[in-house]
């Protein structure tokens, strides 16, 4: 099945230390394994603890059909962690974070590689 992702989408190039060196399309980075990208993906607990997941769409380019994380994507040029975060909260499952519970917001940063994790922090986002 053909992907419905945009393969010229830009994403930020890094190296292991999540240094900028370049930007390249959605396509390049996910054909080239010496690409790696910065990335976003959110976890969403409820109050019982339970953890919400999503079932990717089978015409992403990566992983399609796979169990994934409350919400996830990539860094666009000049955007931070945080701002990715909130952005696709929003597009994937239409939440905003406001007031109190937005200090709430638990972000894991991912740098990624096509075929690895190469470097992943968690941290409890402020406001």
């Amino acid at each position: 099945m053909k992907t419905t992702d945009d393969q010229s989408e830009i994403f930020v190039v890094v190296d292991q230390n999540d240094k900028i060196i370049g930007y390249k399309t959605r396509k390049d980075c996910h054909s080239n394994k010496s690409l790696t990208h910065r990335g976003t993906g959110i976890v969403i607990f409820n109050d019982k603890g339970e953890i919400l997941i999503q079932k990717r769409s089978t015409t992403k380019d990566t992983d399609p059909g796979y169990l994934s994380t409350s919400a996830s994507g990539h860094l666009q040029k000049g955007e931070t962690y945080k701002d990715a975060a909130e952005r696709e909260m929003f597009e994937e499952i239409g939440m905003k974070i406001r007031g109190k519970r937005k200090s709430m917001l638990y972000l894991r940063e991912i740098i990624m590689a096509p075929s690895k994790l190469t470097k992943k922090k968690s941290r409890l986002l402020n406001s």
